[in-house]
């Protein structure tokens, strides 16, 4: 946590941290910051980086878009790319996965409003990455 942090932990002997129960703090918002393993830090600095995660997501999601609908088909259609789209793409999912995962963690470091908003928009994201990764993956090993 930062030194800006609204929560404090309790530090036991073995120096590991374990967060504190916030008042007003459902359990369905303990859940899912164990989950994603994020304490609460609202220094300026996280509220920054948190955008810029949000914003690093949404270029990445808009990137794999572009190439995964537009270049591969179009390179394919021309011959190009017919060995290596399917790897490309899954990459492209991979990554697309890592960078919403770390923004919802950000949301939820920074306590932002929408929090549960992207974590069900991230959520839907991941489970259609994830189909189009085993998809991917399939077309590769078969």
């Amino acid at each position: 946590m930062g030194p800006h942090s609204n929560a404090a932990a309790n530090v036991d002997g073995s120096g590991a941290s374990t967060a504190v129960v916030i008042p007003g703090e459902s359990a369905s918002d303990r859940f899912v910051r164990r989950l994603l393993r994020v304490d609460i830090d609202t220094s300026p600095e996280n509220l920054v980086a948190a955008r810029t995660a949000l914003s690093e997501s949404v270029v990445i999601s808009g990137v794999r878009c572009l190439i995964t609908y537009l270049l591969i088909p179009l390179a394919g259609a021309a011959g190009l790319l017919a060995t290596i789209g399917r790897p490309i793409s899954a990459v492209l999912c991979v990554l697309g996965i890592v960078f919403s995962v770390r923004s919802a963690r950000r949301f939820w470091s920074t306590q932002n409003r929408h929090r549960w908003t992207y974590t069900v928009f991230a959520a839907v994201l991941i489970a259609y990455l994830s189909y189009g990764l085993t998809t991917d993956i399939l077309y590769v090993i078969t």
